[in-house]
């Protein structure tokens, strides 16, 4: 009854499986109990269309195939990576040029212009004809040979994909050719010239040569006309250039003396000074090593020496002036501010401590100096004849005098201001009135507490105002000058 039972669920699953309609409930129930007998054992594991077994203890949403892909029957092939088709050799390219078998008549959906079938009328490398072969059908071209290769990532970029190899004998065969023409050509000019004369491709070549092969030298086919060409050493086959201007005048031939400064031939150089006791401005050339030793030369080599100092230390700031040359740089300097602020200081206590400030100041009255411009001096040291020295610029109006006034504004000061000596007026707009009585002090005396503070010098009396008493007596005592009878009353 069990194995029946199991049969009868197993071939209403295969038809629940085979068919896209929904299970109805007596269906899904029998499925259910299949699953159950196949989870434990009773029942035989479903086989997939390869007669492999399937766990049952698979989960439904891994098991069952999606609805597209239309499988009627229980499988895990949905679960597996497709296998990706398999690439071309490297060694296999596309050959071009091949052609096949001629056609004798014109064939429906090929080229109209030259009867092809292997590409359209728009893709046609062939002449345009008049009339093409659709119209005629002659001269029909033959189908191209196109081989598919699907190259991989390294055979898509191989440089050399497609190349023949014996083709280059071709080129073996013409280098061949071209040398066992020039031998015979050399071997003419030496039966037709007498054995005491020299030849002429000896007599066109170089006499200080060093190559002494017969077929080495390239250049005898084009020697007379006029062509340069660069000269080859025979030992070495590179090509020499010589990057002096034949003009100038040699490193080595500066100073002809022995002991004079050392000539390397190999890398053309000469870096001392081939005149070391002539004057700077007059040497032409002074070595190689000027060329180092100026410019941002010696500060380079300070950060350089700098950044090794600084990786043999250990510090925490590394530096590295050929990978990061602007950080290098930036620490450097900052390197040399800190360096220079200590020294400062260091000095600054040597002073404090043990003096010596008026002898490491410079003098005021520095040494007079060798100069072509022509003086004559008198005997207090005044200029009597020669330039003018020149004198120092203000923003300042200076040796100007103004509004009758013998001497500049600023000339005199008193109370906190300025103002002009020869009349002591202290206004800038004032006009000379001529020198003041001799009487008169330039600087006024100040008497201390000369004024006695009154009693009702309060701030109660000075804001009532002052009282009618005081107005009465300063109306009395007070000095009318324009009145006309004043002088008449004094007198």
């Amino acid at each position: 009854l069990v194995r029946w039972r199991q049969l009868e669920v197993g071939q209403s699953f295969g038809m629940a499986s085979a068919s896209t309609n929904r299970l109805s409930r007596d269906e899904y129930k029998k499925q259910r109990e299949l699953e159950e007998l196949r989870k434990s054992g009773a029942a035989p594991a479903a086989l997939d269309e390869d007669g492999r077994m399937i766990n049952p203890h698979i989960p439904n949403y891994i098991s069952q195939a999606p609805w597209y892909l239309n499988a009627g029957h229980p499988s895990l092939k949905h679960q597996k990576a497709d296998s990706l088709p398999a690439e071309s050799d490297i060694h296999r390219y596309r050959r071009r040029g091949l052609q096949s078998n001629v056609a004798t008549v014109f064939r429906k959906g090929a080229c109209q212009n030259c009867g092809s079938m292997t590409h359209k009328a728009s893709e046609c490398v062939e002449r345009p004809r008049k009339r093409g072969a659709k119209l005629t059908g002659r001269n029909i071209c033959p189908d191209e040979v196109i081989v598919n290769v699907d190259l991989s990532f390294d055979g898509k970029r191989d440089r050399w994909n497609g190349y023949d190899p014996t083709t280059y004998s071709e080129v073996i065969e013409h280098f061949e050719r071209t040398d066992q023409a020039r031998l015979e050509k050399k071997t003419a000019e030496l039966e037709q010239t007498p054995l005491t004369g020299a030849t002429t491709t000896e007599r066109n070549s170089d006499t200080d040569s060093d190559n002494d092969e017969p077929l080495s030298d390239d250049g005898d086919d084009l020697k007379d006309t006029g062509v340069v060409i660069q000269k080859r050493d025979a030992r070495t086959r590179t090509t020499v250039r010589n990057l002096r201007i034949r003009e100038d005048r040699a490193k080595y031939l500066i100073n002809l003396d022995v002991n004079s400064a050392y000539y390397d031939s190999k890398s053309r150089s000469m870096r001392e000074n081939p005149h070391p006791d002539a004057k700077p401005d007059e040497v032409t050339y002074a070595g190689d090593n000027f060329v180092r030793a100026n410019g941002d030369v010696r500060g380079f080599s300070d950060l350089t020496s700098f950044a090794w100092e600084s990786e043999a230390k250990g510090t925490a700031d590394l530096v590295h002036p050929t990978a990061a040359p602007s950080q290098a740089e930036m620490i450097y300097k900052q390197h040399v501010k800190e360096r220079d602020e200590a020294r400062k200081i260091k000095k600054q206590a040597i002073l404090e401590k043990y003096g010596g400030e008026q002898s490491a100041a410079k003098p005021a009255i520095l040494p007079a100096r060798q100069s072509e411009v022509y003086l004559e001096y008198s005997a207090d040291g005044k200029v009597l004849k020669g330039m003018q020295p020149a004198k120092q610029k203000s923003k300042y109006i200076e040796d100007v005098y103004e509004r009758g006034h013998k001497t500049v504004f600023g000339s005199f000061f008193r109370d906190g201001k300025w103002g002009y000596l020869c009349c002591r007026q202290l206004l800038r707009n004032a006009y000379c009135t001529g020198p003041p009585p001799e009487d008169v002090p330039l600087i006024p005396r100040i008497v201390p507490n000369s004024v006695k503070r009154s009693a009702a010098s309060t701030l109660a009396a000075i804001s009532d105002g002052p009282t009618p008493e005081q107005i009465d007596a300063y109306q009395r005592e007070r000095s009318r000058d324009f009145d006309p009878m004043a002088q008449f009353l004094k007198s």
